[in-house]
């Protein structure tokens, strides 16, 4: 039986844009035996949930990646072990950046079958894209498109939550994702406040607020300032699973380029993504045909930086108005506004 290690970089949001690869080769191994392996860009691993009943395989292990010399150092270790008790003969390597010394310990490992899934010559392609055709030229095509399937007791606890909220009938709920890792890809929260507070009539919004716990301030901030609201973190019995399956109640999402965006995308709903030019344009773009983007040309842009040189708003992200997100909205609102609320 050929032994098979899926080694994945990153987190919720690099896990739901690479799925659809994996499910692509998965296609073609039905006999191997199969494990991954995740470097986690942060503390924890929720997003190992988002395997959840996919039985793709038979061992899984999630290892941060963060920490100090010494830590990072122990868990290269950990890598190496884990990688020569596999005795893995294939290696699918899913990864944004591929890092060299990946490549170095699989061969000082022996193994020969190393398919690195991400072509980095491809520019102007959505990242998810970029790993589909890549698995597709080494003749990994997919018969069926990748969804999220959601069980009846994930669907059963989304719309639960739905019914606690009693969000009034004259009101649209739509998803926010006001944070995010990167400060740089953080749209200031006072242009928030100011989309959310814009009459729209006779639209009248509710928004469902993503983030995590360093995102409360502010989401409890802006649900204060319209009046209507509420932290999805604040159902803390709701999984990584069954938040996307609710989000299938929103009508749009609106937002910064993070996990927040990707989830909103798995759920099937319309993105509005307020994007900083950090990365090359489309590279982080989530599923869907229908997202519209907003995104500003400048001179540095691409440059990768997690914090802009410039300080705290990054200017290309500032660049974008509050102005260009309202005339968003309502593009989104005369779009989807009317249309009844998902209870798939």
């Amino acid at each position: 039986m050929r032994k098979v290690l899926f080694f994945h970089v990153g987190s919720i949001g690099d896990t739901i844009v690479v799925m659809p690869a994996m499910h692509a080769v998965m296609e073609y191994l039905k006999d191997a035996r199969i494990d991954l392996f995740n470097a986690a860009l942060i503390e924890g691993h929720v997003h190992q949930e988002l395997y959840k009943h996919l039985n793709w395989f038979s061992r899984m292990n999630f290892t941060p990646t963060t920490g100090n010399v010494l830590q990072r150092t122990l868990t290269r270790c950990k890598i190496i072990r884990y990688i020569y008790e596999g005795h893995y003969d294939t290696v699918f390597y899913f990864a944004y950046a591929p890092r060299k010394i990946d490549f170095l310990l699989f061969s000082l490992l022996g193994i020969r079958n190393v398919y690195c899934c991400l072509d980095q010559t491809r520019k102007g392609i959505p990242i998810y894209r970029n790993y589909l055709e890549t698995v597709a030229n080494y003749g990994f095509r997919a018969s069926q498109p990748f969804q999220f399937i959601f069980t009846e007791q994930e669907q059963k606890s989304a719309e639960e939550l739905l019914q606690r909220l009693k969000i009034p009938a004259d009101r649209i709920p739509i998803a926010v994702g006001i944070g995010g890792k990167k400060e740089s890809c953080r749209w200031p929260v006072e242009k928030y406040r100011q989309v959310l507070c814009h009459d729209f009539k006779p639209h009248l919004l509710y928004p469902i607020f993503l983030g995590g716990g360093k995102d409360r301030a502010d989401a409890e901030s802006l649900i204060r300032s319209t009046g209507y609201g509420f932290f999805l973190q604040d159902a803390p019995d709701l999984s990584l699973r069954e938040s996307i399956a609710f989000l299938k109640f929103c009508r749009f999402y609106l937002g910064n380029d993070t996990g927040s965006i990707h989830m909103a995308a798995a759920a099937g709903i319309p993105c509005i993504g307020i994007y900083s030019s950090i990365a090359s344009r489309r590279l982080w773009f989530p599923f869907g045909d229908e997202n519209l983007i907003l995104r500003t040309e400048i001179a540095c842009e691409e440059c990768g930086r997690n914090l802009c040189k410039y300080g705290y708003p990054s200017r290309c992200i500032d660049a974008i108005s509050v102005e260009m997100v309202v005339n968003a909205v309502k593009t989104f609102l005369k779009r989807y506004g009317t249309s009844p609320v998902r209870e798939e």
